[in-house]
Parts: C-alpha cells; sequence; structure tokens
C-alpha cells in the first residue's frame, strides 16, 4: 500500500513545486516592474527639481513629467520655493 501512494506522493510534490515555481515567477516580475516604476518617478522627481530650480512653472514641470500638479508643488516646498 505504501509503494502504490509514493508516485502519488511525489505526482502531487511535482504539481505544487511547479506551482510555486510559477507563483515565484509572476511575484519577480511584479517586483521587478515595481521598481522600474518607482525609478522611472524618482527620475522624473529628479527632473522636476532641477526644473524648479532653473525657474520653470510647474504646470509646465507637470506637463513634461506626466507628474501631478501636486507632487510639483510638494517638490516646490522640499526645495523652498
Amino acid at each position: 500500500m505504501i509503494i502504490e501512494t509514493v508516485p502519488q506522493i511525489e505526482q502531487e510534490e511535482g504539481a505544487l513545486t511547479m506551482a510555486l515555481s510559477q507563483a515565484f515567477l509572476e511575484w519577480e516580475e511584479k517586483t521587478k516592474r515595481k521598481s522600474e516604476q518607482r525609478g522611472e518617478e524618482k527620475a522624473k522627481q529628479e527632473i522636476a527639481l532641477n526644473l524648479l530650480r532653473a525657474g520653470m512653472s510647474a504646470e509646465q514641470i507637470s506637463q513634461f513629467t506626466g507628474l501631478s500638479a501636486d507632487v510639483v508643488e510638494d517638490l516646490r516646498q522640499q526645495i523652498g520655493e
């Protein structure tokens, strides 16, 4: 009886391993995308800060960077303007 269930257990373990592997790959891809998005957002904010320091209007910065007007205004407050 034990001999008969071993293949069943191995098959279930294999299916579980494959499901976990797929779940890990999906998690890894989501994490990578989120990291890239955070990096892009950070880059936009750095550009916006430079443009604010150069005297460009918040409205123009928002238009050029895609950042919301609120974010640009928050950045303006950070640099004390």
